[in-house]
C-alpha cells in the first residue's frame, strides 16, 4: 500500500505532461497544418528557403508550448521533493 507522499507523486507525475489538452497547444498545431498544406503551394524554388523556413517557424510554436510546460513541471517537482525530503529530515 502506498502512503500519502507516493500516491501524491504518482499522481503528480501523471497528471504533469498533459500539454495536449492545452488549447494553445492544440491551435498550435493546426496551425502547423495550415503553414504545411499553404507552403506546398510555394514555387519549387522556395524549397529550400521560404518555404522551409516558415515550416520550421510555425513547429517552433508547438514545440516551445511543450517545452514551458515541461519546464513548469519539472520545477513543480522539485519543489514537491524538496518539501517532502525536508519533512523526512525532521523525522
Amino acid at each position: 500500500m502506498l502512503d500519502a507522499g507516493s500516491w501524491m507523486l504518482q499522481n503528480f507525475i501523471k497528471m504533469s505532461f498533459k500539454f495536449e489538452k492545452l488549447t494553445i497547444w492544440q491551435d498550435s498545431m493546426n496551425y502547423g497544418e495550415k503553414i504545411f498544406n499553404t507552403s506546398s503551394i510555394f514555387p519549387k524554388e522556395e524549397t529550400f528557403n521560404l518555404t522551409s523556413q516558415i515550416r520550421r517557424a510555425s513547429d517552433s510554436i508547438a514545440l516551445n508550448i511543450s517545452e514551458e510546460v515541461f519546464y513548469k513541471v519539472i520545477l513543480n517537482l522539485k519543489s514537491f521533493l524538496d518539501i517532502r525530503f525536508v519533512h523526512w529530515q525532521k523525522w
